[in-house]
């Protein structure tokens, strides 16, 4: 709790910068763009998400074309001002709280309101510094690899892909698809895995995924998605 309301607290009292709320707002864009490059390549599940709640909260059911024109209209001209806004009416502290607390029943443990009172206290009159938006942008990779070379290829007319085989032992299977506008999805396998490792090991593996994906080049994981911010793009974990 002494934590938490200081990590949300700094763009309350001191308002946002650009370029910080300009990448919500191309994401949004980027949304709506996909959405109408995609409209014939929709799932049957968004046609009846939206028969349902028509049905039962009677929400409208507008083509795709005016949503997008509606996201083209609002979203550029909200201006910085109304995102302070909001921000100040969520870190507010002159509302009531609800504390609750889960605690183990241990013998010789005890538990008092007035040191969850004074811990919120005390994280709401910290003085904090102004959120610094230090997103770099430069390459994730700066340095190439040396390249490789194909070594050969065939092709699988009855499943429609191309199998290669590189340099580096890498086998790869290219197949074109059409499921949706400028994506292309990649996934990756090598070896026997995690079940190559002893029982003795297990409790690595289960974290090791998480623990590797922290970081991506010079980026920390939770700035790559600021650095990509108006970019589209899909990504999959290599095991």
């Amino acid at each position: 709790m002494h934590c938490a309301q200081p990590t949300s607290r700094p763009c309350a009292p001191h308002n946002l910068a650009l370029p910080k709320p300009v990448r919500p707002l191309k994401v949004v864009y980027l949304g709506s763009t996909a959405c109408i490059g995609n409209r014939e390549k929709r799932f049957t599940s968004q046609f009846a998400n939206s028969y349902k709640e028509n049905f039962l909260d009677n929400e409208p059911i507008p083509p795709i074309e005016y949503y997008y024109e509606t996201m083209n209209q609002v979203v550029p001209n909200i201006p910085l001002e109304f995102v302070n806004q909001v921000f100040s009416t969520l870190c507010r502290t002159d509302t009531n709280l609800v504390i609750v607390s889960f605690n183990p029943e241990k013998e010789g443990l005890t538990y008092h309101q007035s040191g969850l009172i004074a811990a919120v206290d005390q994280a709401r009159t910290a003085k904090l510094t102004p959120y610094v938006d230090n997103v770099k942008n430069e390459p994730l990779i700066t340095k190439l690899p040396k390249p490789g070379k194909v070594v050969s290829q065939k092709r699988s007319p009855k499943f429609g892909y191309t199998e290669m085989k590189l340099s580096n032992g890498v086998t790869v299977l290219l197949k074109k698809t059409d499921y949706k506008k400028d994506e292309v999805r990649l996934s990756g396998s090598g070896g026997a895995g995690s079940s190559s490792y002893g029982a003795a090991d297990f409790a690595n593996l289960k974290v090791f995924n998480s623990a590797i994906s922290k970081r991506i080049g010079q980026l920390l994981e939770h700035r790559t998605g600021q650095a990509s911010a108006g970019k589209e793009r899909i990504s999959k974990a290599f095991r």
